[in-house]
């Protein structure tokens, strides 16, 4: 069988076991089929089959991706480029996903949540704000919801 070596799961059952454990780009099964061993032609002959199926989808990853990043509060920019970098979606995909899913407004009320509960710990700290900021952006919150949730505690 093309694509097998001895020992090894058939190149479509590693694959499916790949994609059972979480959902994955093109590009991800793809590095993971050819660091596994199988031959580059056997792996993308598998890919094509799967996209055709249905079951390799990036547009579709990165919808989903979208949503679920956008629920723990982190910005657009801070997910297309993870898209990009750690999933290897084309840039073009991840940005379409973040026009067509992500809702500003949506997000923002989930990270005030969040910056609320830090900085009510961080509040009595000199370097309170500075501190919330750090945290923000190591978390991928745009400095600019960070500004706005300050003016609004401010104004409460």
């Amino acid at each position: 069988m093309p694509g097998r070596k001895r020992g090894r799961l058939p190149i479509e059952a590693y694959a499916l076991r790949l994609l059972r454990i979480r959902p994955r780009s093109r590009r991800e099964l793809e590095e993971r089929l050819l660091r596994h061993g199988y031959a580059p032609e056997a792996v993308q002959e598998v890919l094509e089959k799967f996209a055709r199926a249905g079951l390799v989808d990036d547009a579709a990853f990165a919808r989903d991706w979208v949503r679920t990043r956008m629920l723990r509060g982190m910005g657009d920019v801070a997910i297309v480029k993870e898209l990009v970098g750690r999933f290897r979606v084309p840039e073009a995909v991840a940005r379409e996903a973040v026009a067509e899913v992500f809702d500003e407004e949506a997000a923002y009320s989930r990270t005030r949540e969040l910056l609320s509960r830090w900085w009510e710990r961080l509040n009595r700290d000199p370097r309170g704000r500075w501190k919330l900021y750090e945290r923000a952006w190591r978390r991928g919150i745009p400095s600019a919801w960070v500004e706005r949730f300050l003016r609004e505690t401010a104004e409460d």
